[in-house]
C-alpha cells in the first residue's frame, strides 16, 4: 500500500490479472494485483500462481465457506517449481539479483540472480539456499496446513 500519510483513502477496487510479458502468459507468468482508491490507481504487486492459490483459499475461509481449488490445481504445471525457505517452509523468500533497464519495454528486467544473498521475509533467515518443491506440492501444503 501507499505509505503516503495523505493517502488514507479506502480501497474501492482490486484488479487481478495474469502478468503480461513479451513472451505471453506462459508457465512462468505471475499474477498482478492492482489496487485502486476513489477510482485512482494506488499500487500493483506481482505474486506467484501458488501464492494466488493460497490467497484464494484464505479468502474462502474469511468469507465463511470453502472454495473449490480443483480448478486452480488443474491449471498447475507439475514441472513448475516454487522456492521455499529451508528453515520455516515459507515461499515468502527473496533473492539478491541484478536488473537492467529495458528502454523498449520500459521495465527493469532481471539479468542475473546471484548464488548468495537469499533470505526469508517470514522468519528472517538470511544467506540461505532455497529448497525447491513443485507448485502442486506447495498448493497442497497450503490447503492442508499443519
Amino acid at each position: 500500500m501507499s505509505t503516503n500519510p495523505s493517502d488514507n483513502r479506502s480501497l474501492d477496487d482490486i484488479d487481478v490479472c495474469v502478468e503480461s510479458t513479451g513472451a505471453g502468459h506462459g508457465a512462468s507468468s505471475r499474477i498482478e494485483v492492482a489496487t485502486f482508491a476513489e477510482g485512482e490507481y494506488v499500487e500493483s504487486i506481482l505474486i506467484s500462481r501458488a501464492r494466488a492459490a493460497e490467497i484464494y483459499q484464505e479468502l474462502g475461509r474469511l468469507l465463511g465457506g470453502e472454495r473449490k481449488t480443483d480448478v486452480a490445481a488443474d491449471e498447475l504445471d507439475a514441472d513448475r517449481q516454487v522456492p521455499i525457505c529451508p528453515k520455516c517452509g515459507s515461499d515468502n523468500v527473496v533473492a539478491d539479483a541484478a536488473a537492467r533497464w529495458s528502454t523498449g519495454g520500459q521495465i527493469w528486467e532481471v539479468s542475473n540472480v546471484f548464488d548468495k544473498g537469499h533470505g526469508c521475509e517470514d522468519c528472517g533467515a538470511e544467506d540461505i539456499s532455497f529448497d525447491w518443491i513443485t507448485e502442486k506440492e506447495h498448493v497442497a501444503r497450503v490447503a492442508q496446513p499443519d
